[in-house]
């Protein structure tokens, strides 16, 4: 059967708190956290009503799977990206705190940090800004958007029901 998984790219910035000289990017960001929140919110309810089903791999029972994608910078900041890399620890605060209370009701709460994805955006920033980012990537590359839909695929099955 296959398990619910869910999507969110949000992000956690206090505008009193936002070291910007654009603060209208502190909302942007302050309202991505609240959609996060909602969405994440809205998905746990419903799962939470479901029945629990049974895995063959686990004794625990499921409920289904939470999976946002936050960004390394949420671990290693960027200077060219203060609040975008100051949000992103939030996303995975919100992650750790909702899997610690979904935990014992079956429902896996997880979030990914990929490195910057080869994207539209990504090929339009100047090659200076492109060098310093590759720099500071271990394997010096982009990850394809393919990628990052594959690593959510496989931790949203069953078999990764500790993964929480």
């Amino acid at each position: 059967m296959p398990t619910e998984t869910r999507r969110s790219y949000g992000a956690v910035w206090s505008k009193q708190a936002a070291i910007s000289e654009r603060p209208q990017r502190c909302l942007i960001a302050t309202g991505q956290c609240l959609r996060s929140l909602s969405g994440t919110r809205a998905v746990v309810a419903r799962m939470r009503h479901q029945a629990p089903r049974p895995s063959r791999l686990t004794p625990h029972l499921l409920r289904g799977h939470v999976l946002n994608i936050a960004s390394i910078q949420g671990k290693d900041g960027m200077t060219s990206a203060l609040v975008y890399s100051a949000s992103k620890p939030g996303l995975i605060a919100l992650t750790t705190g909702v899997a610690k209370q979904m935990a014992r009701d079956g429902i896996i709460v997880t979030a990914i940090t990929p490195a910057a994805a080869e994207t539209a955006m990504a090929r339009v920033i100047s090659a200076e800004h492109r060098a310093d980012i590759l720099g500071r990537i271990p394997m010096a590359r982009f990850i394809e958007v393919e990628e990052v839909a594959r690593m959510v695929l496989w931790l949203s099955l069953d078999e990764r029901s500790l993964l929480n």
